[in-house]
């Protein structure tokens, strides 16, 4: 997986459509919950991410 990157540097910048109204990218949070589990001879945190590519934007 790439490097981590906040969409427009991060604060109100995604364009919604319909309204010039924008959307904050919420780049500083998880956007689903960190799992913790034990295997007995190791521990683990679990994260799921979501990730696109500026190619998907232009569709």
């Amino acid at each position: 997986m790439a490097s981590f990157a906040a969409a427009c540097g991060g604060g109100t910048c995604v364009p919604q459509y319909g309204t010039r109204q924008k959307l904050d990218s919420l780049a500083d949070r998880l956007m689903f919950r960190l799992a913790y589990r034990n295997f007995g001879d190791h521990e683990s945190l679990v994260i799921r991410v979501c990730g696109f590519s500026r190619d998907a934007l232009r569709a």
